[in-house]
């Protein structure tokens, strides 16, 4: 082994070397996800939750402007007035229109069952693309209720393609969990980190363009 070829593995394995620094980001994706799990245990504060979990990603994971843990409870924290009621909404619709779609898929055949199945469907879809804009904009910005549910169904249609693959990657998410229920230790990190790549820079535009808004430090 050559003496370069030494000092580059001694480069990667040293304490400010690559393998550090992408183990470390590891083992932060798996404890935003606890994190997370803990934050929605009590299914109310899961939009909260949901919250405080972008806010990390982006502050802590991407950002390493704090740590982990005091990015995320700050945010659950500073996210629970209007994370309850939002979460609330969307995870009821969502439960609501998906189970609507069961029963309509196991009780009516025909073109009036695909029809109602389909309704039901795109309805659980639209909700899910605005909760895609909903929680980001929750975790950067202090406003009225209304405004997020305006800038998120606003994001859905003017950058609709960056919706399409956020959902995706949810829906990416929500089957491998249910496929293997122990990947939800690194599934909503995951998730959220993926999907930040393509939320964040609208997610921030919304500051630039309207200085009056109250952006979260």
């Amino acid at each position: 082994m050559g003496k370069g070829t030494k000092e580059k593995i001694r480069q990667t394995f040293d304490y400010n070397g690559s393998f550090y620094y992408y183990s470390q980001k590891a083992f932060d994706i798996l404890l935003v996800s606890v994190y997370w799990i803990l934050g929605s245990l009590l299914v109310v504060t899961a939009g909260a939750a949901s919250a405080a979990l972008y806010y990390t990603v982006i502050k802590s994971v991407r950002g390493d402007s704090s740590s982990v843990t005091e990015s995320f409870w700050h945010s659950f924290k500073d996210s629970l007035r209007q994370g309850i009621p939002h979460g609330l909404l969307t995870f009821g619709l969502l439960f609501l229109f998906l189970w609507n779609y069961g029963i309509i898929h196991a009780k009516m055949d025909g073109n009036a069952g695909i029809g109602f199945s389909m309704l039901y469907l795109l309805l659980a879809f639209a909700v899910l693309s605005a909760a895609c804009w909903v929680f980001p904009l929750l975790s950067r910005y202090r406003m009225p209720f209304g405004w997020y549910t305006k800038a998120a169904l606003f994001s859905l249609f003017r950058y609709f393609p960056r919706t399409i693959l956020l959902v995706a990657i949810h829906a990416a998410g929500y089957y491998l969990v249910y496929r293997w229920l122990p990947t939800i230790l690194f599934v909503p990190g995951t998730v959220s980190l993926l999907g930040s790549f393509f939320a964040e820079k609208v997610v921030s535009r919304y500051a630039a363009e309207d200085k009056t808004k109250e952006a979260v430090k």
